[in-house]
């Protein structure tokens, strides 16, 4: 009896190139449709200097989702190179990843139109804690029993990347229960909290013969 499916999956899983390939596509669209954004939305009948403040606030909205979208991709590389395979659940788990990280651009043009109203901080903090929860299930299924990742792949590096990705869920938490006390404090929070993150390297450095091809990863 063959191992393989119709639909390409075998017993010992299939390579994670195409499924990289498809992340690394979504997460261009999306920082692309970020910058889009900005030109979008400001009044046309009015020369820049007249509205001013609106572009600052965009281009601070702007830079806060772009950091995001980096962190998160950053995050993906490292646990890509990882990843020595990829099966059914995986694929499904990363894809609802990919569609929390799409949404990214929808929930900061909200945030642009509504900075003062606590709802649109709820909607880009859930749509953030549903992208790194998504992330946190698909890490936690390809280390479990080490079923899709390397035999070579050191226990504290998955605790490392499962730890990051619990603290910035709880983190997001904290600041949508902000929002309710004062929502621009909250969008602070979310640009320091990130700033910080750019300096911690999301997996740790290997020890082991390949430690030279491990992507610094923030």
């Amino acid at each position: 009896m063959s191992e393989h499916d119709p639909t390409g999956y075998s017993s010992h899983g299939v390579s994670p190139h195409r499924l990289n390939a498809l992340s690394d596509a979504v997460f261009a669209i999306a920082m692309t449709l970020m910058a889009l954004e900005i030109t979008e939305t400001l009044p046309d009948h009015l020369p820049i200097r007249d509205h001013t403040d609106a572009l600052l606030l965009q281009l601070l909205s702007y830079a806060l989702g772009f950091l995001i979208l980096g962190l998160f991709w950053s995050t993906h590389q490292a646990q890509s190179h990882y990843t020595a395979h990829t099966d059914r659940v995986h694929t499904w788990l990363k894809i609802a990843f990919l569609f929390f990280v799409a949404l990214i651009p929808v929930a900061a043009s909200l945030l642009n139109k509504a900075i003062h109203e606590p709802s649109s901080i709820l909607v880009y903090g859930i749509t953030l804690t549903g992208a790194a929860s998504m992330n946190l299930a698909q890490w936690t299924y390809a280390t479990a029993g080490r079923r899709l990742v390397r035999n070579d792949l050191e226990t504290r590096v998955v605790r490392r990347i499962q730890r990051r990705l619990i603290i910035v869920i709880a983190a997001y938490f904290v600041v949508m229960a902000v929002s309710f006390w004062n929502p621009l404090v909250s969008v602070g929070m979310f640009m320091l909290m990130h700033l910080v993150a750019v300096f911690i390297p999301a997996a740790p450095p290997e020890t082991g013969p390949d430690a030279d091809e491990v992507p610094a990863g923030g």
